[in-house]
This record gives structure tokens, C-alpha cells and sequence, in this order.
């Protein structure tokens, strides 16, 4: 179309399957900007693999921006991760022939007999059930993703300091890859907006959490979040910090962030579209 383009990179939360797409932060924004943004996003995506999927569409639609969005819960352990992806497959094998990789692993389904299989759909207390049978597999490590979900949420507990150092120098040089890899693509800016998990608004919850993966001690959710913003910095991309707009949302009385999947809400993609621009206003002479 005529007019400027940008270009929206991310995860799932930029994807944002669990909303209509005009409820989407990407969709919102291109309402208040006037601008056509391209939803980009893929589920499981890290940064490195964002600079993949952001260099394949630039060959056809070059942007004038780019909009990033960073998560805190995962991105540092996912940049952590072999990338597997190329400029012009992305999800499948560079070599000829190869096997394709997965965007996102599919969890087993549940393995439950008959009498299980009609409770589940059919009893308010066999579904509580199930939820504290959960918990207690992963608190105890029984669960097959528990190391997988700790090694992830230590990044906000007591050894905060210690994740950062092993875990920042990939994400450091995946912002460094992304904010390249958007100037080639011919974008004047580039704003990262980086985003809390649905924890991360409230210390209680943050604490229960964190205790449920076996997390012990008091939460930190703000160390690393910061250490992103100030990394962002270096690379001469513009952080956006969308902590502000999800709190007023969540103090407001509206969660911002799904309970089942901890994904956002319409409400919550407003209040990112809202924090973007602010971003831009700021950033706009």
C-alpha cells in the first residue's frame, strides 16, 4: 500500500492468537499511527530468529520502522537456543534435504483413562484436580518442563545477578544482530518494547510463582528487566518500557494477562499499543 510501512517482530505475544486481530497491540497501533504495520509475529520466536523472519520480509516489504517485542519471562533463555532458521526458510533446515524443525514443540496430551477422560469434562473438582496434581509435579521436579520452567524464572529470584552474567552475553549480541539486521533492512527506527511477564505486576504473585517452580527466596522482577532496557540502549534502538501502562491497566481492576496461558488480554494489548506510543511521541522530534 502507499504510505509508510513497519514491520512488528516477536513471539507469540506479538502473534497474539488468543485475541481478534484488531485487538492485537499491532493492529492498535496502526489505528493511532495511521501507519500499515505487518504482524510478524511467530510463536516460540527468540530475538535471533525475530532477525531472521524480520530480514525475509524486508526483500519484499522494506520498512521505514520496526517494533520489537521483548519479553522478560523467556527471551534470555530462549536466545540461549541454537537458531535454526534461515533468511528464506525460516522453520525449516538450511541444508537440502534436511528435516524441517518445529516453530514450537507440541506438548504429550494427557494421559488419562475413561472414568478421567469424563470427569475432566464434566466435574468443577476432578479440573482443580488436575491443577494441583500439576503443581505438585513440578514442584517436585516429576514434571518433564520443570528445569526447563525454573532455569527460566531463576532470572527473577535471588540469583538474578548471576543468571544475568551467563545469560546476557547472547541476548547482547541478539540485539546487537536485530538492530543490524533492521538497518539493513532500511528502517530509520527501531523500538524495542519490552514486555513483563504476567507475574512481574504483582510481588505476591511473583512469589507464588517463582515458589511453585521451586523459586526460592524473595522475587526480583525488576534487575533484568532493567539490564534488557539498558542493553537495548547500547545497541542504538529505542527501549520502550510498557511496565507502566500494564500496571495502570492491572490496578485499574483489568488483568492484563490471560490466567490460563499468561498471554494478554485485549486489555493488555491496548495498554503495550498505548506504551508503544508513548514511545513514539517521545521519540518524535
Amino acid at each position: 500500500t502507499e504510505g509508510p510501512r513497519w514491520i512488528a517482530v516477536g513471539d507469540s505475544f506479538t502473534l497474539a492468537l488468543q485475541v481478534s486481530e484488531s485487538d492485537t497491540f499491532v493492529a492498535k497501533l496502526s489505528e493511532k499511527l495511521n501507519v500499515e504495520i505487518i504482524n510478524a509475529g511467530v510463536d516460540g520466536y527468540s530475538t535471533r530468529e525475530a532477525s531472521v523472519r524480520l530480514a525475509q520480509l524486508a526483500l519484499t516489504f522494506p520498512p521505514n520502522a520496526v517494533v520489537l517485542a521483548f519479553l522478560t519471562g523467556n527471551h534470555l533463555a530462549d536466545n540461549l537456543r541454537a537458531i535454526r532458521r534461515t533468511p528464506t526458510s525460516p522453520g525449516r533446515s538450511p541444508r537440502p534435504g534436511g528435516p524441517d524443525f518445529p516453530v514450537h514443540p507440541t506438548p504429550p496430551p494427557l494421559k488419562l483413562n475413561f472414568v478421567e477422560l469424563f470427569l475432566r469434562e464434566h466435574s468443577v473438582l476432578f479440573a482443580h484436580y488436575l491443577v494441583w496434581d500439576k503443581q505438585q509435579k513440578i514442584a517436585s521436579g516429576r514434571d518433564r518442563r520443570s528445569k526447563h520452567f525454573r532455569d527460566e524464572l531463576e532470572i527473577f529470584g535471588p540469583l538474578v545477578r548471576q543468571k544475568l552474567a551467563h545469560d546476557m552475553p547472547a541476548t547482547n549480541a541478539a540485539l546487537a544482530q536485530f538492530a543490524a539486521t533492521a538497518t539493513r533492512a532500511g528502517a530509520a527506527t527501531t523500538y524495542v518494547v519490552v514486555l513483563p511477564p504476567a507475574f512481574g505486576l504483582d510481588p505476591e504473585v511473583a512469589r507464588v510463582t517463582l515458589r511453585t517452580f521451586g523459586v526460592e527466596g524473595e522475587p526480583d522482577v525488576n534487575t533484568a528487566y532493567e539490564a534488557i532496557l539498558a542493553a537495548v540502549s547500547e545497541t542504538g534502538m529505542l527501549p520502550c518500557d510498557a511496565r507502566p501502562e500494564l500496571r495502570a491497566t492491572y490496578e485499574a481492576g483489568k488483568n492484563p494477562y490471560f490466567l490460563f496461558d499468561a498471554h494478554l488480554t485485549a486489555e493488555g494489548h491496548t495498554a503495550v499499543a498505548n506504551a508503544i506510543f508513548r514511545c513514539v511521541t517521545e521519540s518524535t522530534p
